[in-house]
């Protein structure tokens, strides 16, 4: 016969048990929507592989579109009407290898937390290709309001933001654009 007391630590230990079983199934259900919603960002988990394994990778410094400059009133452009400001910078390997980890990292987007900041259009400052074969990826970075837009050879468009991992994204752009005024400023 049981007493009352072994009953208790049979339901204590059973309830740990449930609970436990129920934390995990939360965790593992709330890891996977990060990485589908990383994969949705890139157009699938074949194109994040492509991104991590991509034989190219070169960052492009880029300025707003002619009508920002001439003074038109400002409205929200495509990343891809913004203009190539001198020659592409080629990332070395460990450079790259570093860019690549980060951006294919789901801890490095703030993915459910909605974006409060008012910035205005996005002012895109670099762009990231990653080539692969026939297939490139391009990354639009807005370090203002840590956005980053994500373009396919496909022609969609993704944005996200950035920010968990804005003070590393920006340290790799200082690198890359030395002599760049408005890059070093970033903070």
């Amino acid at each position: 016969m049981s007493t009352p007391a072994a009953r208790r630590r049979f339901f204590s230990l059973r309830r740990f048990v449930i609970l436990a079983a129920v934390v995990a199934l939360g965790w593992a259900t709330y890891e996977g929507m990060i990485r589908w919603r990383l994969s949705q960002l890139y157009g699938g988990f074949d194109r994040v592989a492509m991104l991590q394994n991509a034989t190219e990778v070169t960052a492009w410094r880029l300025m707003p579109p002619a009508q920002w400059q001439a003074g038109m009133p400002v409205e929200a452009a495509a990343p891809g009407e913004f203009q190539v400001v001198g020659d592409p910078v080629e990332l070395s390997r460990g450079a790259a290898y570093e860019l690549q980890q980060l951006l294919a990292t789901p801890g490095s987007y703030r993915f459910f937390a909605p974006i409060i900041r008012e910035c205005g259009p996005p002012d895109y400052g670099v762009k990231f290709s990653f080539i692969s074969g026939g297939d490139e990826v391009d990354v639009y970075v807005f370090f203002k309001c840590r956005e980053l837009a994500v373009t396919r050879s496909d022609g969609t468009n993704r944005k996200a933001d950035f920010d968990p991992s804005g003070p590393r994204l920006i340290a790799i752009a200082q690198e890359l654009f030395p002599g760049d005024t408005e890059i070093q400023a970033l903070k």
